[in-house]
């Protein structure tokens, strides 16, 4: 049977697998939009204007088979509340999908392996490898690092590795987290400090 990625880009937000029957009802432009993916600025605008026409059917498509919520959770579900208020806490929260005996990151409602809606959360140690880094050179203000990190867990997360010149950030390098905190309204975010020895 045809599976649909849960969080993927054209609104195919329905369970995961998806019956042939639900895909043929989806709407086209999602599959068109597809066949863009990757090519030139001007194609990348079709894709837009492809995938925005196509949400708001498959959205339909999706309540009238599976109810109006859909499996979607409340705000006091949302995995992404969860994760900022663990972020709060000054923990780096992430999934794991039993079935699929696999951590889940970033946070959301339903396994991207198995489309299962048991997700565990648990805490990380903090610890983990850097797996690539690039240096950004912003036409204002100073050059900073944007890396993936692989936390030891078992999950990769984009951040940046502070405490050290952009640089220095190597592949391999060991690191460890902390919650910055930008104030104002701006939600706290993991970044990551070298971890000398771990």
């Amino acid at each position: 049977m045809p599976q649909v990625e849960a969080d993927n880009w054209y609104g195919l937000v329905a369970p995961i697998p998806t019956p042939p029957a639900v895909l043929a009802k989806l709407h086209p432009a999602a599959a068109q939009a597809l066949h863009f993916v990757g090519g030139h600025e001007e194609e990348q605008t079709t894709v837009d204007r492809l995938c925005s026409a196509a949400l708001e059917h498959n959205a339909l498509v999706i309540r009238e088979t599976w109810g109006s919520s859909a499996g979607m959770p409340g705000n006091q579900d949302a995995p992404l509340a969860a994760y900022v208020d663990h972020l709060e806490r000054g923990e780096l929260a992430y999934q794991f999908s039993p079935e699929a005996g696999k951590a889940v990151f970033y946070p959301r409602v339903l396994c991207p392996f198995t489309g299962s809606d048991r997700l565990e959360w648990r805490i990380s140690k903090g610890l983990g490898t850097v797996h690539a880094t690039t240096v950004v050179h912003p036409g204002e203000g100073k050059p900073f690092n944007v890396s993936l990190i692989d936390c030891d867990e078992g999950f990769r997360l984009m951040s940046r590795v502070e405490d050290v010149a952009p640089e220095q950030v190597k592949i391999g390098q060991r690191v460890r987290f902390r919650v910055h905190r930008p104030g104002g309204e701006e939600a706290p975010y993991p970044v990551f400090v070298p971890a000398e020895g771990v």
